[in-house]
């Protein structure tokens, strides 16, 4: 509780070891291939219609061919990821570290006391799934997250020299916020009108 109430992240190691479900291009493909869904191009932020087999095809096809690094981002966007997959749902929430806070009823997630007749928020957990972008480094912008947090890394599909794949979070303390926009304003990176954060261009 000591390091929660300090906003400070919490890295735990190992956890992709506690799922027992296959979170894979293979597996979305076999048993999902068929669902609809929404691509954003993560460099000009435009929305494409695809289909799940389509996309996760992607991984594999080609590897170093150079495309567009595409996103599967807050999937699904509008049902409850337990509602459309419920067997993934349940394979996330057993393998949650620290699961008084994290699982959708611990005790000291304010989520679970909810009235039973009141409309408590949707936890999740949502997809975000991308290919790799090669010319821009990054495939989520920076943004602000509006309550706690926790991601996972399942899957990582290795480089086109055979290296092992990964990901890399930029994270940054709620305090940070007013330097991050003074940065970003003064620094010529951020020319558009509206916040420099919540913009999501950058």
């Amino acid at each position: 509780q000591t390091i929660w109430t300090q906003c400070l992240p919490i890295i735990v190691r190992g956890t992709s070891d506690r799922f027992q479900m296959p979170w894979t291009p293979e597996s979305f493909i076999q048993h999902f291939g068929s669902d609809k869904c929404k691509l954003v191009n993560c460099q000009d932020k435009s929305k494409h219609l695809s289909t799940l087999r389509d996309f996760f095809h992607l991984f594999s096809d080609a590897p170093d061919a150079v495309m567009p690094s595409l996103m599967l981002k807050d999937w699904p966007p509008t049902e409850h990821f337990r509602t459309v997959y419920s067997t993934l749902y349940d394979d996330f929430q057993k393998a949650l570290p620290v699961p008084d806070y994290t699982e959708s009823d611990g005790v000291f997630n304010i989520a679970s006391h909810f009235l039973s007749n009141g409309v408590a928020p949707d936890l999740g957990p949502t997809l975000y799934v991308a290919l790799p972008d090669k010319s821009l480094h990054r495939t989520t912008r920076l943004h602000l997250d509006a309550t706690d947090a926790i991601n996972i890394l399942l899957h990582a599909s290795p480089g086109p020299d055979g290296e092992l794949g990964g990901t890399l979070w930029h994270i940054f303390s709620p305090e940070d916020s007013s330097s991050i926009r003074k940065f970003l304003t003064n620094g010529g990176y951020h020319c558009d009108h509206g916040d420099p954060i919540h913009s999501h261009n950058i």
